[in-house]
């Protein structure tokens, strides 16, 4: 799924705004009950740590091609502040991602479906290029895999850009918060309100 999108916005704002996003997340998790996924909820949701297990073949993640089963890539105009110090940015391009997965946590497992989950992940993966620098093929191939009229490709060369790439990669531990169903006796992990962690907010 991509979603384009465009305007300036402040720099400080734009990357509080994500900060305080991925915290109000981090927070819903820390205060939703815990449970196992052997004895996990049908009624209400509850949150579930484990380690994700690839049942399908891992994707490459768009920029750094590291086996994962979710992604998500941002593309970022940075414009240099003035004696002041200030800048701002816009995000050209927004991009995620993904496969169905296992979440294992020592007493079942579940059937992961990320599509529509909100994610709370460490952007681990972070690249700049300055004006007049050549893309990477990876950078060059995610760019041109959406922008089929190439008018966004010209005008990359002339502009300060922040590459910026979260994964959930195989075999990695996870939490999750959402509700669960059971189809066929497998508890099955999907839809609206799944929120997808690293893990971090873990105490």
């Amino acid at each position: 799924m991509l979603v384009v999108l465009g305007g300036a916005m402040m720099l400080g704002w734009l990357f509080w705004r994500q900060f305080d996003r991925d915290k109000r997340l981090r927070e819903r998790i820390e205060d939703a009950p815990k449970a196992t996924l052997s004895t996990f909820p049908v009624d209400r949701a509850a949150r579930v740590e484990g380690i994700a297990r690839a049942i399908l073949p891992p994707i490459a993640a768009p920029l750094s091609k590291r086996p994962c089963v979710y992604y998500k890539v941002w593309l970022i105009h940075h414009v240099d502040g003035n004696s002041d110090g200030r800048g701002w940015s816009e995000t050209l391009l927004e991009d995620h991602g993904g496969v169905e997965f296992e979440l294992d946590d020592g007493t079942e497992r579940a059937l992961v479906d990320p599509r529509g989950a909100e994610l709370a992940l460490d952007t681990d993966w972070r690249r700049e290029t300055l004006p007049g620098m050549s893309l990477s093929p990876e950078q060059a191939a995610f760019v041109t895999s959406h922008d089929k009229t190439a008018k966004l490709a010209r005008k990359l060369g002339k502009k300060h850009l922040r590459w910026k790439e979260a994964i959930v990669g195989v075999d990695e531990p996870i939490t999750i918060l959402g509700s669960a169903t059971r189809e066929n006796g497998r508890l099955k992990l999907a839809g609206e309100g799944l929120i997808i962690s690293d893990g971090r907010e873990r105490t």
